[in-house]
């Protein structure tokens, strides 16, 4: 936990100079101005310190673990130390819960890893008293407990109205125009109805491959964004598929990777109901 930027510097500091003086390579993933901060204190260094702004590379926090993964497999034979910061202040609702629910699913991705620290700080002075506490306990000695189910966070309902349409193996009918429709609304752009429509498709390929052959899907504006929901009867038994990079022999999780990577929220839950996957891009309303 930190005060103000000035205290961020005080308290990461001698980490990186502890990191690096034992021969680690650090990775530095926090937003600016911090990023840039810390990065002006740390100055030379005997080791490697990569540094990488989290508003970029975590925008959409399920990206985030990719990044760690391939620093670790980068640096195989060093120990690993980092620093991220993916919850800070102005993060969405929404936002805020899936970074809740990385920073659960850390300690499962590097289960194995031979040395990685991670520290993930907080701003006090600008976070909420529920998100410090939740940090509490996700970060307290019980974290990581029992067989706690990281998907188990409701998502907030559909508005009443959503676009709502069954599909089967012949997929979603006219994809394509429905997405188009709504990106209008919002400004989102050719590129970024493009990266949609693919989005959307690799996870209805998904359903139909391995939900049950079949499901729904929703699509709605909410605020400036493009919502589209895919709802199925599968279950997806890794909690990180989509969330690490595929290997080029793997047999599935590639949707959801690429999904990850096109939208700027992606949240999966998982249970007894089935599997739902939302997509969230964001656009510019248009007046």
């Amino acid at each position: 936990m930190y005060d103000g930027p000035a205290d961020f510097v005080a308290r990461t500091l001698p980490i990186v100079h502890r990191a690096t003086t034992q021969g680690a390579a650090v990775l530095v993933v926090v937003p600016e101005p911090r990023l840039s901060a810390l990065r002006t204190a740390v100055g030379e260094a005997p080791t490697e310190i990569m540094f990488t702004d989290m508003a970029t590379v975590g925008r959409n926090p399920g990206r985030i673990i990719s990044v760690w993964d391939d620093f670790v497999h980068a640096h195989a034979d060093a120990p690993v130390v980092g620093i991220g910061e993916p919850i800070w202040s102005g993060r969405s609702r929404d936002e805020l819960v899936e970074c809740q629910i990385h920073e659960e699913l850390l300690d499962t991705a590097f289960a194995d890893a031979k040395s990685v620290e991670i520290v993930c700080p907080y701003d006090v002075g600008s976070l909420s008293g529920d998100v410090i506490t939740e940090a509490c306990r996700a970060h307290g000695p019980s974290a990581g407990a029992g067989d706690r189910n990281p998907f188990w966070k409701p998502l907030r309902a559909a508005p009443e109205g959503a676009y709502l349409q069954s599909f089967d193996e012949r997929g979603v009918r006219d994809l394509r125009g429905l997405i188009a429709g709504l990106a209008e609304h919002v400004g989102l752009g050719s590129e970024r109805t493009a990266d949609l429509v693919l989005a959307v498709n690799e996870i209805v390929t998904n359903s139909v491959r391995h939900g049950g052959g079949a499901g729904t899907i929703r699509a709605w504006i909410d605020g400036e964004a493009v919502v589209c929901e895919v709802n199925d009867d599968g279950f997806l038994r890794d909690p990180l598929v989509g969330r690490r990079r595929p290997l080029p022999d793997a047999s599935g999780g590639r949707g959801l990777w690429l999904a990850n990577q096109l939208c700027d929220l992606v949240q999966v839950r998982n249970g007894v109901e089935g599997c739902v996957v939302r997509l969230r891009v964001e656009g510019r309303r248009v007046r």
